[in-house]
């Protein structure tokens, strides 16, 4: 039996926790949803999912950096893989030297799923031959931004 990856999904909007829950359900992935008020970095420690999409602003900024800089300093999720999805494109712009010492990726919002769906698939091979056999999603999201 395969064990069904789990992704965290951090973010202080509902709609954007539960479009991309919904999302990654249905492509076979369990979803962690966290928001602000929630023991974000105990509860991944605890859960231990494979990947991690956070937005950095949060309530703000200062809290999405909080997460990612403890999220790094603990020994049992330094090497978890980091998606940053912000709608900050100045923010990430001016921070990218510092998310690439981070090992993030990022997509810039509004993104399209499929651009989502192949980023994972970098942590995940198996997701993205998934992908290019599946077709492409039209949800009202275009455009995507990656640093990498």
């Amino acid at each position: 039996m395969a064990i069904t990856p789990l992704i965290a999904v951090v973010d202080a909007d509902a709609s954007f926790r539960d479009l991309i829950a919904e999302f990654l359900s249905e492509e076979g992935f369990e979803v962690l949803l966290l928001e602000e008020r929630d023991a974000i970095c105990e509860t991944i420690r605890a859960r231990k999912p494979a990947l991690v999409l956070l937005e950095l602003l949060l309530t703000d900024q200062e809290h999405g950096w909080t997460v990612l800089n403890t999220l790094r300093r603990d020994l049992q999720t330094r090497q978890l893989p980091v998606i940053i999805t912000s709608t900050a494109t100045r923010l990430i712009a001016r921070s990218e030297r510092q998310l690439r010492a981070q090992a993030c990726d990022v997509l810039l919002k509004p993104f399209d799923l499929d651009d989502l769906l192949l980023l994972v698939g970098r942590y995940m091979p198996a997701v993205e031959q998934h992908t290019m056999t599946r077709g492409t999603y039209a949800c009202g999201w275009s455009g995507a931004g990656s640093m990498s």
